[in-house]
């Protein structure tokens, strides 16, 4: 069946994604050049991880303790991240996050006040309070109103659109092919610069906090157009979500509850978190959780599948501030929490590594930026939380004026129709007639995200992970016989896809490193190395589109 192939105009900055940091970089380009326009497969500002973050934005801010400072943050940073950040991008992100939060604010953003100013609270895993927090916890505070100042300032969106494709002509980028499932017909949206801000890939995994449409696009588009990924084998796992005695749908306890004194305890009544980390305890890092925790539960020590919260050391008051979410649904349940406590298990939740850029956010495929998760490098081996806020508004600040400024010079885009042609070719071959087998793409995906949480998840060895790759050998190779009946259906088959190649990069960077590090524990190489391993792992595709793994050093800072 022949697929309907419509042209836009041409615009100097595309960016594809709708969250903080495509808003951002959008909002930022718009100030330079006359049409930048954001393309987004959900709704810019309502879909996506920024829509449904808790809005804990980490910055050193007029707020805080006299005795903060930049500096600080970048300790905790690189001392979260097992030193193997980049600190060029470490530095940028804690020296301008203040200033962007200013920024935010000024754009409508809401955060929750105390006494006429900003409240402040403290993240487990950072040494002073520095955490500014969206209003309710609520990530659609933040967006909604930098989508309307985006809209306010002339910026385009296109929502309910799939990007597919990254065109490249003579080795630069020249705009993006999309699919519009709805529409049945496929976009043609050239553009003189483009930045991805797509965010993550919680899909690769069997349990995520990550929202179904997070399925690791931006970094197939970019490795499939020539991109470079980095450490893309350290994946946090968050460890505070709630299974019992709440059921259905995602919750979670917030960090600040183990700061303010909360603590996890095993079947045995052993708040064990000393046992993996003396001397913070339960106000940890998330991999040290994370770890902690998967190990009791594998170890017998579990309860009903996770462990304990102990809440006895936080007042009620204080828990119902630090999470009012969970606490409006515990009391409309009834809960008594001293009888009944709260069982949290991991969950897949962020992606430290992703697409190599210089602190411009420029990649090096020329033409393409990257901001927000997509990106690799600020976090190291491990993120802390609540930096991730501050990278989407430092980068896409950074990547939309960095854009901007390369295309100011004009010029007409120069797009291959030969290049369209063959696309198009090949998504027909795939749609609109009755599917060669049975198995639907649905059931795949549910079988690859369990491969990833068994395989490639919280602890992995070399065994495991070349289990998955086979496993993944065979559902591309299923997906690869499948033909989809419509346009949604075909959209589905993308993802799938897109979610093998973001899971056989994983698998290949995790069996790379023989180390034990951050977020990325093999029990077959329990340790840390800083002799051989204070490097990071690149994966890249060569034109036949075999995946290519090297070693770099870590870049030094400015």
């Amino acid at each position: 069946m022949r697929l309907s192939v419509r042209w836009l105009e041409d615009v100097d900055v595309l960016i594809v994604g709708g969250g903080l940091a495509g808003l951002r970089a959008a909002y930022e380009a718009r100030q330079s050049v006359d049409r930048v326009r954001v393309v987004t497969k959900g709704v810019a500002g309502r879909s996506g991880a920024s829509a449904v973050a808790s809005g804990g934005f980490a910055a050193v801010m007029p707020a805080c303790e006299s005795s903060d400072s930049v500096e600080a943050h970048v300790r905790d940073t690189v001392l979260g991240g097992h030193g193997i950040n980049d600190r060029r991008l470490v530095g940028a992100m804690c020296e301008e996050a203040g200033a962007r939060l200013e920024d935010l604010v000024k754009l409508g953003a809401r955060f929750e006040i105390r006494d006429g100013r900003l409240e402040v609270r403290r993240s487990s895993d950072h040494t002073a309070a520095r955490s500014a927090i969206a209003l309710g916890y609520r990530g659609t505070e933040l967006t909604v109103p930098l989508r309307a100042k985006a809209a306010d300032v002339g910026v385009e969106f296109l929502d309910h659109l799939m990007v597919i494709h990254i065109l490249v002509q003579n080795g630069s980028v020249a705009g993006v092919l999309a699919l519009d499932p709805k529409g049945d017909e496929l976009l043609v949206l050239p553009a003189r610069a483009v930045i991805l801000a797509t965010g993550g890939a919680g899909q690769l995994y069997a349990v995520t906090s990550n929202p179904g449409d997070l399925t690791g696009d931006g970094y197939a588009l970019a490795l499939r157009a020539g991109a470079i990924l980095v450490d893309m084998e350290f994946y946090q796992f968050l460890p505070w979500r709630v299974i019992a005695p709440i059921g259905g749908g995602r919750k979670t306890v917030q960090m600040y509850t183990f700061a303010a004194g909360a603590r996890l305890v095993n079947a045995l009544g052993e708040a064990f978190m000393r046992r993996y980390d003396p001397v913070h305890g339960d106000a940890t890092t998330r991999d040290v959780a994370a770890r902690a925790v998967y190990s009791e539960i594998r170890g017998n020590r579990g309860v009903h599948g996770g462990v304990r919260v102990d809440l006895s050391g936080v007042a009620h008051e204080e828990f119902a501030r630090l999470n009012p979410a969970l606490a409006r649904l515990v009391a409309r349940h009834g809960l008594a929490l001293e009888d009944r406590p709260l069982i949290v298990a991991p969950e897949a939740h962020f992606c430290m590594g992703g697409v190599k850029i210089e602190p411009d956010g420029s990649t090096s495929v020329p033409r393409l930026w990257a901001a927000g998760e997509v990106a690799g490098g600020t976090h190291g081996a491990n993120r802390l939380g609540d930096n991730a806020l501050p990278e989407t508004q430092v980068f896409g600040a950074r990547a939309g004026m960095a854009a901007a400024e390369a295309v100011k010079s004009g010029g007409s885009v120069s797009v291959d129709r030969a290049q369209i042609g063959q696309r198009v070719s090949q998504l027909e071959a795939r749609w609109g007639g009755e599917p060669k087998r049975a198995l639907p793409v649905g059931g795949i995906r549910q079988r690859l995200r369990h491969s990833m949480w068994i395989g490639a998840g919280i602890v992995r060895t070399a065994k495991e992970l070349e289990g998955t790759l086979r496993s993944l050998d065979t559902y591309e190779a299923e997906l690869a016989e499948m033909t989809a009946a419509t346009a949604v259906e075909l959209n589905d088959l993308l993802e799938a896809e897109n979610l093998c190649l973001v899971g056989r990069v994983l698998c290949h960077a995790a069996l790379a490193r023989h180390e034990s590090r951050g977020a990325h524990a093999r029990s077959d190489f329990p340790s840390q190395d800083d002799r051989k391993w204070r490097r990071r792992v690149a994966i890249s595709a060569n034109p036949a589109k075999r995946l290519r793994v090297e070693l770099l050093s870590l870049p030094d800072a400015e």
